[in-house]
């Protein structure tokens, strides 16, 4: 799905899409960046400090789950099988986690290989979850919540699509509207949590 068919979701001047692609890599990249950052200032008591994803997690654990989806690519050409841990991460410590995102980070900022929306959806709530867990900020910008936020709405579980029917999402921080019916309000963070089955709706 090209999600640029649905844009603007910013606050752009009207016309200045001509950048937004189906391709997230990217953005995919300079987000492991940041959760990298994050990882390395912790240090070794990522094996300890726990997230608020479900059955609580470390942030050791959710990092290296993460690294395993990203590994695994699409099903026609995974590398990594379901349930494995990247090898370059073998010893669980924090500076090699990071340093396992950042090698990965390195790689998507190329732009290759293409990247879908769900894949950078996924990787968002999980950096969020290890932000917070961490107390150390993640920023991404209205485009990329706003696309992950529609491609949730549009192809995630029933029940999310039935909320998406039924209220209008608006992101009081990054100013995009999505779907119909009665407002529901939040930060983009929040409803996209809301959207994953991370947080309830307020």
């Amino acid at each position: 799905m090209d999600l640029s068919d649905y844009l603007p979701l910013s606050r752009r001047p009207a016309g200045d899409e001509a950048t937004v692609s189906s391709n997230w890599a990217r953005p995919l990249g300079e987000l492991l960046l940041q959760i990298a950052d994050s990882v390395d200032a912790a240090g070794d008591t990522v094996r300890e400090i726990r997230t608020d994803a479900p059955g609580s997690p470390t942030v050791e654990a959710v990092a290296r789950a993460l690294l395993v989806e990203i590994d695994r690519g699409p099903w026609w050409r995974r590398r990594t099988a379901p349930g494995s841990a990247p090898a370059d991460v073998a010893d669980e410590s924090g500076a090699r986690l990071a340093e396992a995102l950042r090698d990965r980070a390195t790689t998507r900022l190329s732009g290759h290989p293409r990247t879908a929306v769900g894949l950078l959806g996924r990787t968002l709530v999980d950096g969020w979850e290890i932000a917070a867990a961490l107390h150390t900020p993640i920023e991404v910008g209205p485009a990329v919540t706003g696309a992950v936020a529609l491609a949730r709405s549009l192809a995630g579980p029933f029940e999310v699509r039935a909320v998406a029917r039924a209220r209008t999402l608006v992101a009081s921080d990054h100013g995009w509207r999505i779907g119909h019916g009665q407002e529901l309000v939040g930060t983009a963070e929040a409803i996209i949590l809301f959207l994953y089955g991370r947080r309830a709706a307020d």
